[in-house]
């Protein structure tokens, strides 16, 4: 993190030139214009400066020596306040004017060099956030520092082709929501959660504390009331949505301050809405709110009953097989004169077998069909149109910001459905984006109290009061102009600070999410599972399950020299020629909590962690897990097999 020191000597900023090896060339000593940019998150820090073309050396001016030694893609170390942080020249500009030629140079922080390094392809199915950082900094200099082991608990999935390592980085960050923050003397990355990352000191930043001036800005353009979410292989929030639609509404900006009495006589009126439209929307979240839940029982017993058909089509699909292969027989034993009378009685028996199959398939279709006549008939009842008039239809639609978000690592859709209220709660106000120039109060002794409490990514409050400008926002950029002696701050991604009245208020805006105790696993099992026999994929036996040891040795684990820890699982599976065991390999799955209490597997699917094993092996590890959670490990045998086997094209055993 950078952060300065309370202790920090105050010194103006020094430079070294340095080969790529960090081997040192020289000092600069003659520099003008110095001006670092210092960065939060994805994005590298920024130094720039000139140099004089000549210098006086023992009261004679003469060529500068360091001209000559400044190259491309050479190193500049820099000391400022305390800090050490290494740069890379990326560009050199000589420029003449009357007064004095100059060399300008502009350098990014050394984590530049790893977007000169190309990932051509990358294709991971489950890993975690070591794994596949580990993966990207392979053959580099660059090494991890520090995880927050929570990220280890989650896994994603990446195909990733044409990019280089530094992007690869960031979008790696951008999947499991981590900070990174680079470290240029030690050459390590470390990701830390943003609440790590970003704490409100009590700094506060105003006309009578160092602000020197303000620019706050509201873009309009960037406010979503609407928000379109997706997630993996394009599964959609339909069916946690209480709506029952694939976006969610937000018109919470526009509704406040509007407030009504349990009369609905109106208490105070909305800056943008009319009485008329305001009542609408909140009648309409209320219906949803009362009727979210019928709406999502009916999803999950759908769903439910789908399944069970699926299983009873296959079962069809045997058994119509069987009869075809008696009819064969009974035509073969013909022709050869023996006796069919066992045959035609085996035949009658499978006849009646699938007669009875087909009837259980037509009660569970005429199921499905009231099932689904239900949904229609409450989506009906929720839906837009036949809650808004015409004219409020046409009043709401120029308050309607859409976009679309999408998250291809989440495939359970109560997960997608949370972070995708998360996303639109972030966009539902116009975004804070302040820039201020600022006293450099580094330089000041009787200031020190305030330095650390000003570090990069910290939460920072900026008041105006004749602006009316009162914002609790994350430091994402400071630019030091050490000529000058004053600082450039941008101010971006939080809150405009509300009263407790205001928050109150506003949750009555909003609908509520409708949770589910069971969510079917979205998953195409075609891009998690490998099928490594195709030889088996038309046996629809379903595969016996893995047996685990009671004895206390089927689970071990290692503890990391950063208190981490590596749990490795060990299954026994019985080598056998029988269908049931022949199988292409074993799903091990990871769940923690922090609660000890028994957990069933599929009942919180987004914090389940995936891992997919050969057939021939008989374990499997988890690493860079926090020790301080429980966890339940389990372990399931599959089989790919072909579409009219089984419609996922996979048959599992229990976990």
């Amino acid at each position: 993190m950078i952060t300065i020191c309370k202790d920090t000597e105050i010194k103006s900023i020094r430079l070294s030139l340095a080969k790529p090896d960090k081997t040192k060339i020289a000092n600069i000593d003659e520099v003008l214009s110095p001006s670092v940019t210092l960065n939060h998150g994805s994005s590298v820090h920024e130094l720039s400066f000139s140099i004089p073309l000549k210098a006086t050396y023992d009261g004679v001016i003469k060529r500068n020596h360091v001209v000559n030694l400044l190259k491309p893609w050479y190193l500049i170390k820099t000391n400022f306040y305390g800090l050490t942080v290494w740069f890379i020249i990326t560009k050199r500009t000589k420029s003449h004017s009357g007064d004095m030629d100059t060399i300008q140079v502009e350098c990014r922080s050394l984590q530049h060099e790893l977007s000169r390094m190309n990932v051509l392809k990358y294709e991971e199915t489950s890993k975690n956030l070591q794994e596949v950082v580990t993966d990207c900094l392979k053959n580099t200099s660059w090494t991890i520092g520090y995880i927050d082991t929570l990220f280890n608990i989650k896994r994603r999935q990446f195909d990733v082709s044409s990019t280089n390592k530094l992007d690869f980085l960031y979008s790696i960050c951008e999947k499991f929501d981590a900070v990174p923050v680079f470290d240029t003397v030690k050459e390590t990355v470390s990701f830390y959660k943003e609440s790590d990352v970003s704490k409100y000191k009590g700094l506060k930043l105003n006309p009578r504390q160092y602000m020197i001036s303000m620019d706050d800005s509201d873009d309009a353009d960037e406010l979503i009331t609407r928000l379109y979410a997706t997630g993996k292989d394009g599964i959609s929030i339909n069916s946690v949505n209480p709506t029952g639609q694939s976006y969610i509404d937000d018109f919470s900006y526009f509704l406040f301050p509007f407030q009504r009495d349990e009369q609905r006589n109106v208490i105070s009126h909305s800056a943008y809405m009319p009485d008329e439209l305001c009542h609408a929307i909140l009648d309409y979240n209320d219906l949803v709110n009362n009727e979210g839940n019928a709406f999502n029982k009916h999803l999950t017993q759908k769903n439910e009953t789908e399944t069970g058909l699926t299983e009873l089509n296959n079962e069809l699909y045997t058994l119509d097989l069987e009869v075809q292969k008696l009819l064969d027989r009974i035509e073969v034993a013909k022709k050869a004169g023996d006796d069919t009378s066992q045959l035609k009685a085996q035949l009658a028996v499978k006849q009646k077998a699938v007669a009875e199959k087909k009837n259980q398939i037509a009660t569970v279709e005429s199921t499905i069909s009231q099932i689904s006549a239900s949904i229609s008939k409450l989506k009906e009842k929720l839906s837009f149109e036949n809650n808004f008039s015409e004219n409020q239809q046409k009043l709401l639609s120029r308050f309607i910001s859409t976009t679309e978000w999408s998250n291809d690592s989440i495939y359970d859709e109560n997960e997608l459905y949370d972070d995708a209220n998360e996303e639109l709660e972030s966009r539902n106000t116009p975004p804070v984006n302040v820039t201020l120039d600022i006293v450099n109060f580094f330089n000041c002794i009787s200031e020190k109290h305030n330095w650390d409490r000003f570090s990069l990514g910290d939460i920072v409050r900026v008041q105006q009061n004749d602006l009316n400008t009162d914002i609790k926002a994350i430091l994402s950029a400071i630019t030091i102009d050490f000529e000058q002696s004053n600082i450039s701050v941008t101010i971006t991604n939080g809150k405009r600070v509300q009263s407790d009245f205001e928050k109150i208020v506003k949750t009555v805006y909003r609908t509520n999410k409708i949770s589910t105790e069971l969510n079917k696993r979205k998953i195409e099992w075609d891009k998690v599972t490998e099928n490594f026999n195709i030889r088996n994929d038309r046996i629809s036996v379903q595969p016996a399950p893995p047996t685990i040891a009671s004895d206390g040795t089927a689970i071990t684990h290692k503890v990391n020299d950063n208190g981490s820890v590596d749990i490795t699982i060990q299954w026994n599976y019985v080598d056998s020629d029988e269908d049931k065991y022949n199988i292409d390999g074993f799903e091990v799955y990871l769940h923690g909590s922090d609660d000890n209490e028994e957990y069933t597997f599929g009942s919180v699917q987004a914090s389940e962690n995936l891992q997919n094993v050969k057939y021939d092996r008989r374990t499997a590890t988890f690493t860079g897990l926090p020790s301080n959670m429980y966890y339940t490990i389990g372990v399931q045998a599959y089989r790919r097999v072909d579409a009219d086997i089984d419609i996922n094209q996979i048959l599992l055993s229990d976990i």
